[in-house]
């Protein structure tokens, strides 16, 4: 039996998703550690290795349910659990960008139920100072570790809130900046599934949002996503413009995480549109500032660029080498998009290089990471990769349908469908590119990539 302060402990503590620490229970639920070791002693928690405790699901539920007998003791408990895990959220942001990156994704994982609870309340709540204050780590977190749906949901649910609030002109300042960066980075989550209407749609509202407002560096993060949705469908010149304004507002501000991933991303588009000098210049300036700020993460995307440029120039051994060197960086912060997009190099490197076993390898271990993460631009540059190996290997009928099939894919823009078009025509194959994006493309590229990958 549970005497009142035992039971009035245990109700508290059924706010708590997936476990919690001690520091938590205190913080939160107003609860010590000998209380809980009262509930342990009862069965009511369990103590993990490294001080973590954790309820029962069952008896979490049913903790839950009395907690929400008294309605406003239940939105304080959420009131005091949203503040202090998105307070911790926020508290990471500078860890993420730095050295402590991967401490700080880890941390932030192992609390990942509490967390996503905190920002949903907040969502419902319309909690726009709690929400600001934690969107930029949670978007780095979601990026980082490739979970393009889940942070889809997350920043749609704050607009989706915000919504029902009725028209700006109803909103205060602060709600309308917090539209503003759900939109920016709802639309970059769009832009990681393929979906480049819709992100270009949400990016362009949050740009002209952030410019009424004057938020400088998030309107320099804004502009630095809407340029890549507009590389991505081939809009290279609109891309670069945007980076340059990005590059200018991170700048203004003296951003120096900012101001390194602009010059870095103006390092891609400057090499694909054969700008070589300028484009290696861009790339090299922001690995350096990558490195001073300990951001590991920014680091392999400058390296992984400085292996484009050095296979374009005929270097494959020095692109194998900068590839290598990004994957091993991308897969120590668990940077799946990153990884994914390393091993499809490094496929492409060792197809022309004559190692068909090694390019299939790197090609499926790509494509494997791609489709459970939902990266599905990262499944389609496996699928073309794959398709060139089929070439290579006289499958003609195999490289025609994974070609078709990613080619007319609706995530199919810009670049994907460049390469589509140059393997047909180079090797004379017996299709057509893609006029438009077709629908049925989606269930045919689902089809073929279950069985390849088994």
């Amino acid at each position: 039996m549970l005497d009142d302060d035992e039971q009035a402990a245990f109700r508290r503590l059924s706010v708590f998703q997936d476990g919690f620490l001690l520091d938590a229970a205190g913080a939160v639920a107003d609860t010590s550690a000998s209380s809980l070791a009262v509930l342990a002693g009862k069965s009511l928690l369990t103590q993990q290795p490294g001080g973590r405790y954790r309820i029962h699901g069952l008896l979490r539920q049913y903790g839950t349910e009395l907690a929400a007998r008294n309605e406003p003791e239940y939105a304080e408990l959420h009131d005091r659990h949203g503040r202090y895990y998105l307070g911790l959220l926020a508290g990471s942001e500078e860890a993420l960008s730095g050295r402590d990156q991967r401490a700080a994704l880890d941390a932030i994982e192992r609390d990942i139920g509490n967390i996503r609870s905190a920002w949903d309340w907040a969502a419902r709540e319309r909690s726009v100072r709690l929400i600001n204050g934690a969107a930029h780590a949670l978007w780095l977190f979601y990026v980082m570790r490739g979970w393009m749906r889940e942070g889809a949901a997350a920043f749609g649910g704050v607009l989706q809130s915000l919504n029902r609030t009725g028209g700006l002109h109803r909103q205060t300042p602060e709600a309308v900046l917090t539209r503003a960066k759900a939109l920016a980075r709802s639309g970059g989550f769009q832009s990681g599934l393929g979906r480049y209407d819709e992100a270009i749609a949400d990016l362009s509202s949050g740009v002209e949002l952030l410019r009424s407002l004057g938020a400088t560096r998030e309107l320099g993060l804004a502009l630095n996503m809407l340029a890549a949705a507009f590389r991505l469908t081939g809009d290279r010149r609109a891309s670069k413009r945007l980076l340059e304004e990005s590059l200018a507002c991170y700048r203004q501000v003296d951003d120096p995480w900012g101001i390194a991933h602009s010059l870095n991303d103006l390092g891609l588009i400057s090499h694909e549109l054969h700008e070589g000098d300028e484009a290696e210049r861009f790339c090299m300036e922001g690995r350096t500032m990558f490195r001073k700020l300990g951001d590991r993460r920014g680091s392999a995307f400058a390296t992984y660029n400085l292996g484009l440029i050095a296979a374009r120039n005929g270097s494959h051994d020095r692109a194998r080498r900068l590839y290598g060197e990004s994957l091993a960086l991308r897969q120590d912060s668990h940077d799946q998009w990153g990884t994914a997009a390393s091993l499809i190099q490094l496929g492409t490197e060792s197809r022309e290089l004559g190692s068909p076993g090694d390019a299939r390898t790197h090609f499926l271990r790509a494509m494997r990471i791609g489709w459970e993460s939902s990266i599905t631009p990262a499944v389609l540059d496996a699928l073309v990769g794959m398709a060139a190996l089929a070439i290579d290997e006289g499958n003609e009928s195999g490289a025609v349908e994974m070609l078709a099939s990613a080619g007319a894919h609706p995530a199919a823009r810009g670049h994907m469908r460049e390469t589509v078009s140059a393997l047909i025509e180079r090797h004379g194959l017996p299709i057509s590119p893609a006029p438009e994006p077709d629908r049925w493309a989606i269930q045919a590229v689902d089809d073929i990539v279950r069985r390849l990958l088994g």
